[in-house]
């Protein structure tokens, strides 16, 4: 009897201990800690000569560093024998341990010619891990000679919020143009912590789905970790569940996914 009891106990204790974890997890995700909204930045620029003696011939780079200086990813990448000179890009891609490092980047040759280019980030780093939100910078970087030639750097702000920036011509680099979409499926924004559950929100009927093998209940939480709604099917409906952000815990087999949602 007396073992009955302890294991009793234990179990009960075991599931303050999940609660009080969960209650912390929802907080620091709530107030933007660990964050990593999905979504796509959309950089733009339209590049002339720095007068160098190889000109209209130039090499470019475009890459992301986070708000530190640290390199995440290359963007672009238009160069070959002379991407030596282009000093700033080197250094930040030696520094992450990986020089000149193209992954998933947009690249050619040395260009002939100036005009527009046009790429794209999807907010993960060059080993494809999705990096958590905050300040970013797009830097630019072009020469056409022997030697550093011009660069230029767009800050930015990665988050739920999407953004359009218009910065102001400088050498070499006009009319550029920066901005974010974060992701979102049908009015709510996602962010995966499993490829293998996903959720789609239609906002008209109030109806939430949860895409994933072997769903065995749904529940949300709120950010002071209450439960405002719990399923056990893979389809909720939200109808009565005010705006705000809410944290989704999916058990699925013996795993618990937790997902962030904003409804609005």
């Amino acid at each position: 009897m007396k073992a009955g009891i302890d294991l009793n106990v234990k179990e009960e204790i075991k599931m303050k201990v999940k609660k009080v974890l969960f209650v912390l997890l929802s907080v620091f995700y709530c107030s933007g800690l660990f964050a990593q909204t999905g979504g796509t930045l959309q950089v733009t620029t339209t590049t002339e000569s720095t007068g160098g003696k190889y000109a209209p011939r130039n090499v470019v780079a475009i890459w992301v560093e986070d708000g530190n200086g640290h390199f995440v990813k290359t963007l672009a990448a238009y160069a070959a024998i002379r991407k030596t000179y282009l000093n700033n890009w080197e250094k930040s891609t030696t520094d992450a341990g990986s020089a000149f490092n193209t992954v998933d980047a947009t690249t050619g040759a040395t260009r002939s010619s100036h005009g527009t280019l046009t790429c794209t980030w999807n907010g993960t780093d060059y080993q494809g891990n999705q990096v958590v939100d905050g300040s970013y910078n797009v830097r630019f970087e072009l020469t056409d000679k022997d030697a550093t030639g011009n660069s230029a750097q767009v800050s930015f702000t990665k988050g739920n919020e999407s953004l359009q920036l218009r910065p102001a011509d400088v050498p070499s680099f006009k009319t550029t143009s920066v901005v974010w979409n974060p992701a979102t499926i049908a009015g709510a924004n996602t962010i995966t912590r499993s490829d293998d559950v996903k959720l789609f929100y239609d906002r008209a009927s109030g109806q939430l789905s949860v895409m994933g093998a072997d769903v065995k209940n749904v529940e949300i939480y709120n950010c002071v970790g209450e439960r405002v709604l719990k399923g056990s099917s893979s389809v909720l409906y939200l109808t009565n569940v005010p705006d705000g952000i809410y944290f989704v815990a999916i058990k699925t087999g013996s795993t618990t996914v937790s997902k962030k949602m904003i409804k609005h």
